[in-house]
């Protein structure tokens, strides 16, 4: 509730995590709660729903295993990142550096075994690490949030002139302060940052609005790149790449105009 408004109004303010809701339902639901007709229908049946049972520990064990043998290459990834851990917190850098080497080559020797790897419909997530950077670590509880805003129509002018999507925009200006804050500190890696996208899958066939239709890609960001309107075409081509993640009929834009890095 904000009080304190001229003329004694007052103003509800509403937020909601996406876990809970996707923006599609969430402005079906706004409607709803502000329409002034009080007789207005909408059309949508309540329907009964049961939750799934949660599974015991031998259930998840048994998946997890399922999990690993239907997919070898996480399964070999998830043990030499096991043994590079082990290593590094016992101090043995020799062992730790050649796991570390091996845990990424496992991706260029599947690709190189797979010579249909380019030409399939749809893509894995990436199976290399990312880069390292200082957000690379254990989360603390010494951190600190900053935000801004800016001008819609100054990005769709943007978008209009770089011949790319409102995302791609955001997405370029994003990497730039990335970049910007990672020479600033000496710690710009060679290769570009990797961040995970949140994306809608809603086809629109649904025949239950009120279900959380979001998935999540893992794109390039070109932080590598020193000039912005390359940059740009970058995001474009990553997101590009990136959107092959999914099945082809849930392939949308992104649901929140900024990458989560």
């Amino acid at each position: 509730m904000l009080e304190g408004l001229a003329d004694g109004r007052w103003a509800l303010l509403q937020k909601t995590h996406h876990a809970t809701i996707d923006g599609a339902s969430g402005v079906i639901m706004r409607r709803m709660f502000t329409d002034l007709t009080p007789d207005a229908e909408y059309g949508y049946k309540s329907k009964p729903w049961t939750g799934e049972e949660p599974p015991s520990q031998a259930e998840m064990l048994q998946r997890a295993t399922m999990h690993l043998v239907t997919n070898p290459v996480k399964g070999v990834r998830l043990g030499l990142g096991l043994l590079r851990d082990v290593a590094n917190a016992a101090g043995i850098k020799s062992v730790s550096d050649v796991a570390g080497r091996a845990r990424d080559g496992v991706g260029a020797l599947t690709k190189m075994a797979d010579p249909t790897h380019d030409r399939r419909e749809s893509v894995s997530l990436p199976v290399s690490s990312a880069p390292p950077t200082p957000w690379n670590k254990a989360i603390s509880p010494h951190r600190r949030f900053a935000m801004c805003s800016a001008s819609l129509a100054n990005l769709k002018r943007l978008k209009d002139v770089t011949g790319g999507t409102l995302n791609d925009v955001v997405m370029a200006i994003c990497t730039g302060a990335l970049r910007a804050y990672l020479l600033k500190h000496d710690g710009l890696p060679e290769g570009p940052l990797r961040a995970m996208v949140p994306v809608s899958i809603r086809t629109g066939e649904e025949e239950d609005p009120w279900t959380n239709r979001v998935s999540a890609i893992v794109a390039d960001l070109p932080t590598n790149c020193a000039d912005p309107v390359e940059r740009v075409a970058l995001c474009r081509e990553a997101m590009n790449v990136a959107k092959h993640q999914l099945p082809m009929r849930s392939r949308r834009s992104p649901i929140s105009r900024r990458p989560s890095s």
